[in-house]
């Protein structure tokens, strides 16, 4: 796979002048069509990776009636971790949130030895 379009039309350029393809404009037309089908395959790929953590997310709060479905096929996870909460003059206990384009999500955490 080759990034830099210029440094495609100077190895088609070099292959040209050594006579191994007679037609340049044929090549960078076919060039062109696989970039964007890469590109494509490189996005539907993303677009899985996110679903699959979106799912994995849901499968976390199955035991548990939310009345918001994570899975959303416009929703995507930012970034999710674990914080302090320090609001209502209470004791700062720990949460873990989850930071969707459209949503936060807070939760109480649990540590993985408590399951």
């Amino acid at each position: 796979r080759i990034d830099d379009d210029n440094n495609s039309i100077v190895c088609l350029s070099y292959l040209k002048e050594k006579h191994y393809i007679p037609d340049l404009s044929s090549f960078k037309q076919a060039l062109k069509a696989i970039s964007l089908v890469a590109r494509h395959i490189d996005y539907t790929k993303k677009q899985r990776e996110e679903m699959k953590e979106l799912v994995k997310i849901q499968s976390v709060f199955k035991f548990i009636k939310i009345s918001l479905p994570i899975v959303q096929p416009h929703r995507i996870i930012v970034k999710q971790g674990r914080l302090i909460k320090c609001w209502n003059d209470n004791q700062p206990s720990e949460v873990h949130v989850f930071l969707f384009n459209d949503i936060i999500l807070v939760t109480n955490y649990v540590s993985p030895s408590k399951n």
